[in-house]
């Protein structure tokens, strides 16, 4: 951010305070850049332009730093969605090594929504930016999504969505995680969840408690709460559900529609 000096901030300023602040339960990762907020699945950096002596007037200088400030802004989106971890071992640029996907996401980030601008009286302007990790980024990033759609239908224990507690145990977030039983079975992967959901809604949501994660949306009436043994072997991001509850993944009928909330730390 820059230096605290005197800013004008445009009417958008109040708008972003309301969505940019994680709600209650909210689970977030600071990075260099910016921020990823894992319960909202947006990335949000701040992008910054200095003042140009080369200009020929105020008001040709202004715009030419809040061009700086978008250009810079950008940039900063693409490093930090490129750190994101889509799978274990797994983060965004490796994925996006593959050409075409690479072209297509760098697309996508032109796409971001400016929620704040701020006018410095030293002429230079900052932008903060934000964009959704989900929707067309997130089939780009996880292309196995939907490979082996799992039967999707009523479960018989009546429940609606499955809940991880992953309390305790160092979770990384990731768009992709994956379940397993205790004798290393996977029993959950983007790979079971249908396109459709993975561009509505992801693989996955995560939340900071037992509350927030049945107040969240896909939860439903009815959700079955379950607990993670721990992390799955050489992975930060993958869990191990044992005994009964392990069971349970394979009736649930709701989890190709990516009705998994993980708990976190």
């Amino acid at each position: 951010m820059r230096r605290a000096t005197f800013a004008v901030v445009l009417t958008t300023a109040v708008a972003f305070a309301a969505h940019a602040e994680a709600p209650a339960g909210g689970v977030t990762q600071k990075t260099d850049k910016g921020e990823v907020n894992w319960s909202q699945k947006t990335i949000t950096v701040t992008g910054s332009g200095a003042f140009s002596n080369s200009a020929s007037n105020a008001a040709q200088a202004r715009l030419m730093a809040e061009k700086a400030a978008k250009i810079d802004a950008q940039r900063n989106l693409l490093e930090t969605l490129k750190g994101v971890q889509v799978t274990s071992g797994a983060p965004a640029a490796s994925v996006m090594q593959m050409g075409e996907v690479k072209t297509k996401v760098e697309g996508i980030v032109k796409n971001f929504e400016i929620v704040e601008k701020k006018y410095f009286n030293d002429g230079g302007v900052d932008v903060i930016v934000r964009m959704t990790i989900d929707g067309t980024l997130a089939e780009l990033l996880i292309p196995d999504a939907g490979s082996k759609p799992a039967k999707i239908g009523p479960s018989p224990d009546g429940s609606t969505a499955m809940i991880i507690d992953a309390k305790g145990l160092g979770l990384t977030p990731a768009l992709a995680p994956k379940v397993f039983d205790e004798s290393g079975k996977e029993i959950y992967s983007a790979a079971i969840v249908s396109k459709d959901k993975l561009r509505e809604h992801g693989v996955c949501a995560y939340a900071r408690d037992l509350d927030s994660a049945k107040s969240d949306k896909r939860a439903g009436a009815k959700p079955l709460i379950v607990k993670a043994t721990k992390l799955a072997q050489g992975s930060k991001n993958d869990l191990v559900i044992g005994g009964k509850d392990a069971a349970a993944f394979a009736s649930a009928g709701y989890l190709g529609e990516g009705k998994l909330i993980i708990v976190v730390d």
